[in-house]
Formats: structure tokens, sequence, C-alpha cells
């Protein structure tokens, strides 16, 4: 589907187990809309309003998310790769079981999201804001938090052994013994990371 939606006002629209390609909703206001399982690429959502939208499932590459505006929305098993999700408003948003690689969130507002169980590889969440995120049991390699605020994260069970933390604000993250960092637990415990079992 090659469509020009940019700059429309669309809400509780079905595109459920359908395929864009090139397709634009720069700037358009498209709440709720539903996206489950559907397959998009190289499409521009940049600017735009998609809170509360479904993306579960959904199989996305080489999107343009810049600046857009999508709290409350679901990537419930979604895979995403190769993506712009920069400067974006995204919190309270459930990324839970999605896989997640080569896209930058760089600078983007994730407070309160799930990434619980989820596949992150090759990412970036530098200066990003993901206070009390749930990455509970994630498997995030090669990824970079540079500056991020994690504070109240809750990272039991995670592996964040390959990625990068330096400079972020981890203060009130829960972690166990099976939580994989890349510092040492004074590292953790000087950092204000609470340790639980």
């Amino acid at each position: 589907m090659h469509t020009q939606y940019h700059r429309l006002k669309l809400a509780s629209l079905d595109f459920s187990e359908s395929a864009f390609k090139q397709t634009s909703l720069r700037s358009a206001h498209v709440e709720g809309i539903n996206f489950n399982s559907s397959r998009i690429r190289n499409s521009d959502f940049s600017i735009a309003n998609l809170n509360k939208s479904d993306f579960s499932k959904a199989n996305i590459k080489s999107c343009n998310f810049f600046k857009s505006h999508m709290k409350k929305s679901l990537f419930v098993g979604s895979l995403i790769s190769q993506s712009n999700m920069k400067d974006m408003r995204v919190w309270r948003s459930n990324f839970k079981h999605s896989c997640i690689e080569k896209t930058s969130f760089s600078n983007s507002d994730l407070d309160g999201s799930c990434f619980e169980d989820a596949q992150i590889n090759e990412c970036s969440f530098a200066n990003t804001t993901l206070r009390e995120s749930n990455f509970r049991d994630a498997k995030i390699g090669n990824t970079s938090f540079y500056g991020a605020h994690l504070d109240r994260c809750d990272l039991r069970g995670a592996d964040l052994s390959q990625s990068n933390l330096e400079s972020a604000y981890l203060r009130g993250c829960l972690y166990n013994s099976y939580t994989r960092l890349p510092i040492t637990k004074a590292q953790a415990e000087e950092s204000g990371m609470i340790f639980t079992y």
C-alpha cells in the first residue's frame, strides 16, 4: 500500500494484517489505530499523534517515527528493525516479547514502558528517559544507554552485560542474581541500585 495520509485526522481505523510500503502518516492524527500483525516498510510516521495505537505482532522495518507521540501504545511481540524512533513521546507503551534491532530511541521519553522478555540488539537509548520501566528477563546486546534515565527500572533477570551504561542514572533500579550487568556489584550499589531476591 503506497498511500499519503499526512496531516489527516483519523481515529479507530483497523489496518490489521495489512501491508504498507512507503506510506506517509507524517503529522497525521491517528490515535487508536490498529496495525496489529501488519507489515510496514519504509514508511513515515514522523511528528504524528499515534497515541494508544496497536502495533502488536507488526513487522516494522526502515520506518521513521521521529518526534511522534505514541503514549500507551502496544508493540507486544513486534519486530522492529533499522528504524528511527528518536525524540518520541512513548511513555507507558508495551514492547513485551518484542524483537528490536538497529533502531535508535535516543532522546525519547519512554517512562513507565514495558520491555519484559524483549530481545534488543544494536540499539541506542542514549539520553532517553526510561524511569520505572520494566526490563525483566530482557536480552539486551550491543546497546547504548549512555546518559539514559533508568531510575527505578526493574532489571531483574535482564542481560545487559554487553551494553553501555556509562553516565546512566540507575538509582532505585531493581536487580537480582540473574541480572547480568557490565558493571560490578560494588559499582551497582554505588549507583543506587537495589539488590533483591
